[in-house]
């Protein structure tokens, strides 16, 4: 039984149909795909460390305060759930638009003062760039929106 045959079976074909097209379409607009992506990332970098802190201590090098390292992930783990859901819902807005960016930039400085500063690990510039290239294509969505 196929989703089609699911939906005329309830009754609701119409609703799964606007729902589809809905995705796909959204899906088409740039600042919906930078939500996405975005919420992809912030969700699965979020979790990791609530998920398997010896892996990500691993990767990032070692940490004093480890509920800090949990509280970042949890926030990061939420906007990025918020910024999938959004984009889900085709309700990206300018209020979802200035946290993405807003987050993005605060993980960029963050990380390019403290790894200057020698306090975390050099890997958090790779971070960084991504961050700015997150903020950058959110830059090129709402030019060519």
């Amino acid at each position: 039984m196929g989703w089609r045959t699911l939906y005329v079976c309830s009754g609701d074909y119409a609703l799964a149909q606007k729902t589809i097209i809905l995705f796909w379409e959204s899906i088409n607009r740039v600042e919906y795909l930078v939500a996405l992506l975005q919420g992809i990332y912030f969700f699965v970098f979020g979790i990791w460390p609530i998920l398997h802190m010896r892996s990500f201590l691993k990767v990032t090098g070692p940490k004093t305060d480890l509920w800090l390292v949990k509280t970042v992930g949890l926030i990061l783990a939420v906007i990025g759930a918020v910024l999938i859901f959004a984009q889900v819902n085709a309700e990206v807005n300018t209020s979802l638009i200035i946290l993405a960016m807003g987050s993005a930039l605060s993980l960029a400085v963050i990380e390019f003062v403290y790894v200057t500063k020698r306090v975390i690990s050099p890997i958090y510039l790779g971070d960084s760039f991504l961050e700015l290239i997150l903020i950058a294509w959110w830059v090129v969505s709402i030019v060519f929106a």
